[in-house]
């Protein structure tokens, strides 16, 4: 091919490349990885994660693991559902039902935790459970989260309900409120409160 072939076909090829839109970049968040609870023993926390544990009457201690660079990231929620036996597909149905037409529903907010339970007054339905800013670092390396829970995902009137005795399932995803994306959601862990 010559020289002037060569011009020519780059002179028409890089204009078709150029003009191509192509799919928008998806931006999938990492997964919490990990999730795990302490049991209370003896009026303190133990120090072995694990994934059923007996915790305070008045507190939920978890952790998991996390590394979120992806430019959207907003943070945490943590779900809870009280009492039966749900799966790994029951929690991730609810995470699912929450974005429609590329926007947050309502969907799955009787089992987030608010973000706003510390506000004065509480705030129900705020998210993410935990803000992205409090963790700076898992934008450059792995790093583990620990957390108390105290409330239920509910709130009776104005007042988030104080977690009491049963059985919690809890599961945690990364979120980016931005871009309306939430991840799969974690392993999901058992918690008795006595």
């Amino acid at each position: 091919m010559t020289g002037k072939k060569k011009k020519l076909l780059l002179f028409l090829i890089v204009p078709l490349f150029l003009s191509c839109k192509g799919t928008p970049p998806t931006n999938d968040l990492n997964s919490p990885m990990g999730l795990f609870c302490y049991d209370y023993i003896a009026g303190s926390w133990d120090t072995e994660e694990k994934e059923d544990c007996t915790a305070s009457s008045s507190q939920i201690k978890i952790g998991f693991y996390a590394y979120n660079p992806e430019p959207g990231f907003t943070g945490y929620n943590i779900y809870i559902i009280k009492g039966g036996t749900p799966t790994y597909e029951d929690f991730q149905a609810i995470v699912n039902s929450r974005i429609n037409n590329g926007s947050f529903t309502t969907g799955g907010d009787n089992y987030i935790i608010s973000g706003g339970i510390s506000f004065t007054p509480p705030q129900d339905n705020y998210y993410p459970t935990l803000p992205g800013y409090n963790y700076p670092e898992v934008k450059i390396k792995v790093i583990k989260i620990e957390t108390l829970i105290e409330y239920e995902p509910t709130f009776s009137g104005p007042n988030p309900v104080a977690i009491s005795s049963g059985v919690y399932y809890i599961g945690v995803t990364s979120l980016d409120k931005t871009n309306v994306v939430e991840s799969k959601i974690s392993n999901i862990i058992k918690v008795t409160v006595p």
